[in-house]
Parts: structure tokens; sequence; C-alpha cells
């Protein structure tokens, strides 16, 4: 579903997209918040290495490295509410950077969230040849949210 954003949501994707600027990745930056419908935040992750982990520029320079300690903001923002004893049940979950990719998709639905939303440029069109799987990632994702009876929310500017 596509609507106009509300005060709110703009300041929950401004939030998403500072908690994404902490991300030590030079290509990509993905912030996420997870808020409850009284708009309190319940939990934040953005994409890097688990915690302790040499997250040097030279590990995220070599991309079969970085791929495989990576974890996506949606990963760490469960992480962080478990770590706190915070549920996510029935939450709004706000991303930015890159759209929630097909695994971040069924771990959030197993976390029980209620809605999905990301910003128009979310639509990605400009992606390095590289991230083009992101494209079909992105449209399973939305299946398997519809499955669940997740909405997902797209801002237009």
């Amino acid at each position: 579903m596509r609507r106009e954003p509300t005060v709110w949501d703009n300041r929950f994707v401004a939030l998403a997209e500072l908690v994404a600027s902490w991300s030590k990745d030079p290509s990509t930056k993905v912030g996420a918040v997870a808020v409850n419908f009284k708009r309190q935040i319940i939990s934040t992750g953005y994409n890097g290495f688990p915690r302790g982990f040499d997250d040097s520029p030279e590990r995220y320079a070599d991309r079969e490295i970085k791929y495989r300690y990576v974890l996506h903001a949606e990963q760490n923002l469960i992480s962080n509410a478990a770590a706190n004893g915070v549920s996510l049940t029935d939450t709004i979950v706000y991303v930015v950077g890159m759209p929630p990719c097909e695994r971040c998709a069924l771990e959030l639905i197993q976390s029980d969230i209620s809605l999905i939303v990301v910003p128009e440029t979310y639509v990605i069109l400009d992606l390095e040849e590289g991230q083009k799987n992101w494209i079909e990632s992105w449209a399973f994702s939305i299946q398997l949210f519809n499955e669940a009876g997740i909405d997902v929310v797209t801002l237009v500017k």
C-alpha cells in the first residue's frame, strides 16, 4: 500500500537514517527502527559485524568476508530487542537503505511485527550490478509479508 507520510512516519524514517549512518560498511548503510503503536521506540539496528568482531575498513573492503560476517539491520534490531527483553509483537518497523531481504522478512514475521514501512526510494531503481538480486528478494519479501498478514507501506514523497 502506498500512502503519504505522516509527521511521525517522517520522524521514524529520519531516525532509521541516523541509525543507518552508524554502519561502518562503506557501500551499504541500512537502518531499522521498531516502534509500538504508542510511538515508543522499542529497538534499533543497523548493518554491521557482530559485537566484538574486528570491523576494520579492510574487512569491509573484502566482499567475501563482509558478506559472511555482516548482520543485516533487521537482524540486529531483533537481537537488540531480545537482548533487552523487549517483545516486537505488534510493532511497526521502519527500514531505510535497502528493503528487508527474504531471510529478514521471515525473521520479522516470526517476531510478530504488525507493519513494515519503507520510503518510496526503496523501490530500488539505481542498484549496482551486484545488488540486482535485492529487487527479486524484496518482491518475495512482500509476498511473505502478505501471506503472514503483515501490511507493507511505501511512503510516497
